[in-house]
This record gives C-alpha cells, sequence and structure tokens, in this order.
C-alpha cells in the first residue's frame, strides 16, 4: 500500500514538473517576442521614414538619379542619402508605359532582427506635351528638298519607336506647336541643367553639337553642319542655307505667312520620337499620382 502511494506520488511530483517546466518555457518564449515586438516597433518609424525621405529624394531630383532617361521596361536600382537612416536604403526606379515611373523604396535595419520596411509609390512625369507624331510639324507650310534625307529611329524603346517616319503635319493646334504660356514657363523653369535652351530672338546656326529642347523666339537659320538630338521649337522659320544640318528628333515652327514655316534642304533627319520623349523628360517634374502609393505590410 505504501509503495502504491510512493509510485502515485512520484508521478504527480513529475507531472507537476513538466508543467512548471512547460510554463517556464512559454514565459521566456513570451519574454522574447515581447522584447523583438517592442524592438522592432522601435525599429519599424525610423525605417519608414528613410523610405519616405529615399523617395522624395528620387521624386525631387529625378535628372540626379537619370531616372529620366530610363529605358521602358527596365529596373534601376539608386542609393539616395536618407538622413537618420539606420542601415542600408535604396530605392528601385522601373519606366513604364505614358510617362510613369514605379518606385520601389526599401529600408534595411542593420540590427540583428534584419527588420525592413518597404514602400511602393507610382509617378508621372508632367512633361510640356507629348512628342511630335512627325519630324516637321508647323503651321504654315513645310517645303522638304530633294537633298533631304529623312528616316525613322527604329531602333527605339517599344513604347515610341516608330516603323516609318509620318510625312509633315501642318496644325493651328498651339499645343501641339508647343506654344501655350504654361508649355513655355514649364520648359523655361526647367533651364539649361536640364537640358533647355531658350534663345530670345532670330537666331543663326553655323557649327557644334546640342542635345536637348531648343526653343528659339523668332526664325532659326541652319548655316553649316550642325547637329541636334531632341527638339527644335521656334515661334519663326526654320530654314537652311547651307548643307549639313543632322537632326535626331524632331522640329517644330509656329510661323505663318506665306513663306514655308520650315525650308529645309540638304540636311539628314532621322525622326526619333524616343529621343524627344527623353529631353521632355529630362525638362520635366516628376508628380505623384494620387492615390497609388502603398507600404508592405508585414
Amino acid at each position: 500500500m505504501k509503495t502504491s502511494r510512493a509510485g502515485i506520488a512520484l508521478i504527480g511530483a513529475l507531472s507537476l514538473m513538466t508543467l512548471l517546466g512547460l510554463m517556464i518555457v512559454g514565459a521566456v518564449a513570451a519574454t522574447t517576442i515581447a522584447q523583438r515586438t517592442e524592438r522592432l516597433s522601435w525599429s519599424s518609424a525610423p525605417l519608414a521614414a528613410a523610405a519616405d525621405f529615399a523617395l522624395a529624394s528620387v521624386v525631387g531630383n529625378p535628372a540626379m538619379y537619370g531616372v529620366a532617361d530610363l529605358p521602358f521596361g527596365e529596373t534601376r536600382l539608386v542609393v539616395p542619402q536618407s538622413a537618420g537612416a539606420a542601415g542600408a536604403v535604396s530605392v528601385a526606379a522601373t519606366r513604364l508605359r505614358g510617362g510613369i515611373i514605379w518606385l520601389v523604396a526599401e529600408a534595411r535595419s542593420s540590427s540583428a532582427d534584419s527588420a525592413y520596411r518597404r514602400i511602393n509609390l507610382l509617378a508621372r512625369f508632367a512633361t510640356a506635351g507629348p512628342a511630335p507624331s512627325s519630324p516637321a510639324t508647323a503651321r504654315g507650310p513645310i517645303v522638304f528638298g530633294s537633298g533631304v534625307s529623312i528616316a525613322a529611329d527604329t531602333t527605339g524603346d517599344p513604347d515610341c519607336a516608330r516603323p516609318a517616319a509620318a510625312p509633315p503635319v501642318q496644325t493651328t493646334d498651339s499645343a501641339s506647336l508647343f506654344q501655350l504660356p504654361w508649355q513655355r514657363a514649364a520648359l523655361d523653369s526647367a533651364g539649361e541643367g536640364a537640358g533647355v535652351r531658350h534663345v530670345r530672338g532670330d537666331t543663326t546656326l553655323s557649327s557644334g553639337e546640342f542635345a536637348g529642347i531648343l526653343i528659339v523666339d523668332g526664325d532659326v537659320t541652319f548655316d553649316g553642319d550642325v547637329q541636334i538630338t531632341g527638339l527644335v521649337v521656334a515661334s519663326g522659320r526654320i530654314r537652311t542655307i547651307r548643307p549639313g544640318l543632322r537632326l535626331a528628333g524632331a522640329m517644330i515652327s509656329a510661323a505663318t505667312g506665306p513663306q514655308p514655316a520650315i525650308d529645309v534642304d540638304n540636311a539628314w533627319i532621322r525622326y526619333s520620337p524616343c529621343a524627344v520623349s527623353v529631353v521632355l523628360r529630362r525638362a520635366a517634374a516628376l508628380r505623384t499620382v494620387a492615390g497609388r502609393a502603398w507600404s508592405e505590410l508585414f
């Protein structure tokens, strides 16, 4: 009888010790999780702020990070400076159709917990207008001499490449001619740092190279070997008087009257809406798309 009672007591003692062990393990695990959760909560706010700051840096100065030059569908990883970041911060930028950029900022902690925050954002380049649909667009008549060679740039991105050069376009639409006040103001605000050169009056170009957007408030005359990549916008006439003009992009004239608005001969023109789109993006601000930002929850 005593042996039976001793066995029952032993089983009870072992059960109690097991229960106490499980309670201790549970308490330790709960404490560890609570401490880790507290550490993560303390690191979450700085990481989210660092990711936000990185996004704002890229959106505020896309030219610095080469976002305007991104090929279609390509992702580029940039590392902006982030104030107070306790770890690595990066932004992945991907160009989509319609001048839209998909930005993903990630801030990762350098602590043992490896906490991180990731924020997604869609932004669009607010360009002064779309790329012209023709190598030559004008309000007045357009004359190409027999010495003009016109081809299309078929090597560009799929969202802007054209299989063939379209015929010249004559239009009275001021927006297509980049003559609206807000368009000029947007381009002027970009300045030469963004590749925009504004000539206040007539000008004659006899040599040199230029890449960007050339705005002329009067007539522009090409008198020799001049190479331009981008867009030429003139309020007056565009003409050549000697051979040598090489244009990769498009030209626009808002001139009216009996004389041709565009009168070009002995020139090589490669219609490249992709090249025009790039210089327009370089001269544009990057604006966030309303309601198209989200953070990943984990």
